[in-house]
């Protein structure tokens, strides 16, 4: 049920799709038919479910794609990510009548007006120095795909992003107390007893092996995001130019009092799949 859910999701946003607001008669039917196989075996496993949303999967998905093309002629992301803000805003006013709409958009227009040069700043700056890649024991690699020719100049590579995020000094000693990285000193050429400056956020270029245009996207890695751990899975070029994957453990920014930007990400390796496994029959690579 899960596998069948995610897939149909991938349908949904056009994943590995180099143009996703582009959907053919035939891909409508296969999504919409997806659709219909996904609510008959929620029906089977947790027994009948009469929601609105099992119900428009079911009958008139496809009515829907045929009608708008494709999903994202009702994406509302960009509204929603605002409400945070607004919302901010709205316990600051008097509440009162008409004067509280005209409060709230006056404050709106006061921060996009303040942050609007954070942002262009952010887009044409450079980063003085981009993410280097460091081995033994635990490997660090670089987050972002190699690009060439023209696309290099529209993508802006992952070292070219300016970070702004703050950092803390810590021990390395203390850092390799985490699973998995008791050889970072080793790794990084330093004592044990070396600081370092680690942030928990960068921002890396991803590059799609479908032709989409390449995005900007988070990593992160730490104990404690809003209550929980986030740890980033990544896909990355390896040094001999090999698709790799890793989970990003650490994120430096200096070492032993120099300037030092890299991410050590301990590496995976691809796994034998298991015969008559759902997650081999939907496509999944299996790694350890």
């Amino acid at each position: 049920m899960m596998c069948k859910a995610e897939k149909l999701n991938n349908l949904f946003f056009g994943d590995k799709k180099a143009d996703p607001e582009v959907t053919t008669d035939g891909e409508a039917k296969a999504i919409a038919q997806l659709a219909r196989d996904l609510v008959d075996t929620i029906q089977v496993l947790l027994g009948e479910r009469h929601s609105t949303n099992l119900h428009r999967l079911a009958y008139h998905l496809l009515a829907g794609l045929q009608k708008v093309g494709n999903l994202w002629e009702g994406d509302t992301s960009v509204n929603e990510s605002a409400h945070s803000s607004i919302k901010a805003m709205f316990r600051r006013t008097n509440r009162v009548g008409r004067s509280l709409m005209m409060q709230v958009l006056r404050a709106l227009e006061t921060q996009t007006d303040v942050l609007q040069p954070f942002e262009e700043e952010e887009r044409d700056a450079h980063c003085e120095a981009g993410l280097s890649a460091v081995a033994q024991g635990v490997a660090a690699a670089a987050v972002n795909a190699p690009v060439d020719g023209a696309e290099e100049q529209e993508y802006k590579a992952t070292e070219q992003l300016k970070a702004f995020k703050r950092g803390v000094t810590v021990s390395l000693a203390t850092v390799e107390k985490r699973p998995g990285l008791a050889r970072l000193a080793a790794a990084l050429g330093v004592p044990p007893t070396s600081t370092a400056l680690m942030v928990n956020t960068i921002v890396k270029r991803a590059v799609f092996e479908c032709g989409a245009p390449s995005v900007r996207q988070q990593v992160r890695d730490t104990v404690k995001f809003r209550g929980t751990p986030w740890f980033s899975f990544i896909r990355y070029k390896g040094a001999d130019g090999r698709t790799q994957w890793g989970m990003v453990k650490v994120v430096l920014r200096a070492v032993a009092g120099a300037r030092r930007s890299c991410v050590v990400v301990p590496c995976m390796r691809r796994a034998e799949a298991h015969r008559a496994c759902d997650l081999t029959e939907f496509g999944c690579q299996r790694l350890a």
